[in-house]
């Protein structure tokens, strides 16, 4: 897993023996999502309970929406939107979109902060 990257409550990563999961650097991936054996490039954006099975590729800034289950083996090219089940591509990410992807990850970054800031979940001995 790579650094300044979001993995949200339920989320799922997991192998096999014939492979691994790879999780690059600004990556959100959101709640209840699950990924097996799937490599996930830098900034990319991955949906709330979206499923990316065996050995498909999700390029670098690239969305997957919300919901969607990307197929074994699929190829998702950086900076695009895929949408579905089984998820296809759907458009490039241009414009106030592609701004969206990638401010994500200090996004989140921030409520980190904010959480850490204000004492919560903190253990008192």
């Amino acid at each position: 897993m790579g650094k300044n990257t979001s993995i949200q409550d339920n989320v799922v990563v997991h192998t096999g023996a014939s492979g691994e999961t790879i999780i690059g650097d600004d990556v959100t991936i959101a709640h209840g999502s699950v990924l097996h054996n799937c490599i996930v490039r830098n900034g990319a954006l991955i949906g709330l309970n979206a499923v990316l099975l065996d050995f498909c590729e999700i390029g670098e800034q690239a969305m997957i929406a919300a919901g969607s289950v990307v197929a074994a083996n699929t190829i998702i090219p950086a900076r695009h939107l895929a949408a579905g089940s089984p998820a296809i591509i759907k458009k490039e990410i241009t414009g106030e979109s592609l701004v969206w992807v990638e401010t994500s990850p200090e996004h989140y970054k921030g409520m980190t902060q904010k959480y850490l800031a204000q004492g919560i979940g903190r253990v008192n001995s």
